[in-house]
């Protein structure tokens, strides 16, 4: 559980720095292809200063190879190193695989595009102060070609992972149509111009109910015609969670500042989805969590529900100015409960409670409150509606003394002294706070793999 935790606090965070590394360290292999161009701004037909230039492999039959699922086995194929090389994320035992529920089968798609992203990171180069570019190193195969700077369109992240990695001729002819393909053979030196299309924008500010400004909040718009954003609880993260490769690049976050004023550009024409969110690593203990941390989320229309939000538009090029969002904080309601053993009424002292709105489509979609030493968890900010509440993991455990490291952090070895079964209760919250929900848990077995301690 506080590998879950801190691998959804860090992971991010992380995956940038092992891409950095790599994009510094590797260097392109003698007898390869070349790639070179010159890229343009469409505005102003002038040269796409230090935007990035990055390939993405296009998948063949000759070249496709079963994807790892696992993310150490995965990091170890982005390296090129062999899995005992790879840095280990808590390599389980195969023989004690547990069947993977929902959450994990999100969590695997969620790093695989990450990990996907990172390749196409390391696989960049940066254009030059009179627009050109070279990428050395290229093995033969086709690849599609995109370049990237703040407020201009990014051909390719119209279209999603899966798609991207496809086999199916008709996917790949669709991704061709919209993104710039070249052909590598051998040791030649293929070129090709690019030319990047100026984004539409939106802007405006986030505002309290009483007018003060909500500074340090994070934009996102979403595309209307696209799938709402899938939450993937395993990892601690939702696929909002991850930054755009333009982003990335660029170190862009996308903040509100201290006026609550934010911009949002480079978007396509179409209808989005804006949405404003706060998340707190800090949060006070118990409260409304999300892979370990609170977070506050406030939809176009100025509610607290994706479901309900109201589409903003946009044209080609167009400046969109005044889309304010107020969060609706007066309209917010509390959740909170106790997990108990059945037998006895010992207080379980260690696992998460997980807050599922079904109906829902947003990043909001799952909620975690990790369960206090005396058996509580609460959930803040919640909306008006009906949920259903799931224990996960719970268990007593008592500190053995001494710690390990996960990603630097210092973990406390523990033992588990008594487990719990799952169980979920369904809650309806109107327009008030909710307290006093109890679970009372069976015993079972307690498990001897150290994942679970």
């Amino acid at each position: 559980m506080l590998q879950r935790i801190v691998r959804g606090t860090l992971v991010t965070s992380w995956i940038f720095s092992v891409c950095t590394i790599t994009a510094q360290t590797q260097s392109a292999p003698a007898g390869q292809g070349s790639i070179t161009g010159h890229v343009v701004l469409s505005d102003t037909n002038g040269p796409a200063r230090f935007a990035h230039v990055l390939i993405k492999r296009i998948p063949d039959g000759a070249t496709a190879k079963p994807k790892a699922n696992d993310p150490e086995s995965m990091l170890a194929e982005l390296l090129g190193e062999s899995n005992d090389k790879a840095v280990k994320l808590g390599k389980a035992d195969p023989a004690k695989k547990k069947p993977e529920d929902a959450d994990t089968k999100a969590a695997g798609a969620a790093f695989a595009n990450i990990m996907s992203s990172v390749g196409d990171m390391v696989a960049s180069t940066t254009v030059s102060a009179t627009g050109e570019y070279t990428l050395t190193g290229v093995k033969p195969g086709s690849y599609y070609v995109h370049a990237l700077l703040p407020g201009y369109i990014d051909p390719l992240a119209a279209f999603a992972g899966d798609e991207v990695n496809s086999l199916d001729p008709a996917t790949q002819q669709r991704i061709k149509s919209a993104v710039s393909v070249v052909t590598i053979t051998g040791r030649d030196s293929a070129r090709l111009d690019l030319r990047l299309e100026l984004g539409a924008a939106i802007s405006g500010r986030v505002l309290f109910e009483d007018g003060s400004p909500a500074a340090g909040w994070k934009l996102t718009a979403h595309p209307v015609k696209q799938d709402k954003p899938k939450v993937a609880a395993g990892l601690g993260i939702a696929e909002g969670d991850i930054p755009s490769m333009s982003d990335m690049i660029f170190q862009a976050n996308h903040m509100t500042d201290d006026r609550g004023d934010y911009r949002l550009a480079g978007l396509t024409p179409g209808d989005y989805i804006v949405v404003a969110t706060l998340t707190a690593s800090n949060a006070s203990a118990g409260s409304a969590m999300t892979g370990g941390a609170m977070r506050l989320a406030v939809f176009s229309g100025n509610v607290a529900r994706e479901s309900d939000a109201k589409p903003v538009s946009v044209t080609a090029h167009e400046d969109r100015k005044g889309v304010d969002l107020v969060m609706p904080l007066s309209t917010l309601h509390s959740l909170s409960g106790k997990v108990l053993a059945k037998s006895d009424s010992t207080p379980a002292n260690t696992g998460t409670v997980q807050l599922r709105d079904e109906h829902e489509t947003s990043l909001l979609k799952v909620q975690s409150a990790t369960i206090q030493p005396d058996g509580s968890f609460r959930f803040d900010y919640v909306p008006n509606g009906d949920y259903t509440l799931k224990v996960r993991g719970a268990q007593v455990s008592e500190a053995t003394g001494g710690s390990k490291k996960l990603f630097g952090i210092e973990i406390p070895n523990t033992k588990t002294l008594r487990a719990f079964g799952p169980d979920e209760q369904k809650v309806t919250l109107a327009d008030g706070d909710h307290a006093g929900v109890v679970f009372s848990l069976p015993d079972v077995p307690v498990s001897k793999d150290k994942d679970d301690e």
